[in-house]
């Protein structure tokens, strides 16, 4: 990470599996001076300080609530977490301190369903996955529950294929 107040770059972790290590990592939300990083292939969340040292970590490899497979997305809102859990095919939300409170989306096509969701951003208009099996932009309220997805698959305008990423800046949602 790179700091233009202080000038210099700021590193987490090493490579590896134990604590303080990063296989693969992903995906970053940085709030209340602690950054939390989607530590993928060790399939959990790795938290340091906004200085790079380690603190600790949440969540290990399964598909019971507070468990990851391959965690993609990290977005932090009103003190809480949502992360993407991509290979269970799911959002699931904790608070600033790793403890499991809520999971929404499920395997699938439909509303409210997901495909390898990927990174995920949140705001007070509510939760928007970058659904990159089902090629939209899967939308949920901040509990929740599910909203009409932006997009379908193509390659014209307005059309979506396996998008990765998603954003908002001012009016404009950046896909």
């Amino acid at each position: 990470m790179y700091s233009p107040t202080i000038g210099n770059f700021v590193a987490f972790g090493s490579r590896g599996p134990n604590p303080g290590q990063l296989v693969n990592p992903s995906g970053i939300a940085i709030t209340d001076g602690k950054a939390y990083i989607a530590d993928t292939a060790n399939h959990r969340i790795s938290v340091f300080t906004a200085g790079g040292v380690f603190v600790t970590t949440f969540g290990s490899r399964g598909l019971t609530e507070g468990k990851f497979v391959n965690p993609i997305g990290v977005a932090a809102h009103e003190g809480r977490l949502y992360i993407s859990d991509g290979d269970n095919h799911r959002i699931q939300v904790f608070d600033l301190e790793g403890n499991f409170l809520s999971t929404f989306g499920s395997r699938g096509p439909n509303e409210g369903q997901l495909m390898y969701p990927k990174h995920l951003f949140v705001d007070d208009t509510g939760v928007y996955v970058a659904d990159y099996g089902n090629h939209r932009i899967a939308r949920f309220t901040l509990d929740g529950r599910p909203l009409p997805a932006i997009g379908s698959k193509g390659v014209e305008v307005g059309k979506l294929s396996s998008p990765v990423g998603v954003l908002r800046a001012g009016n404009y949602l950046i896909v």
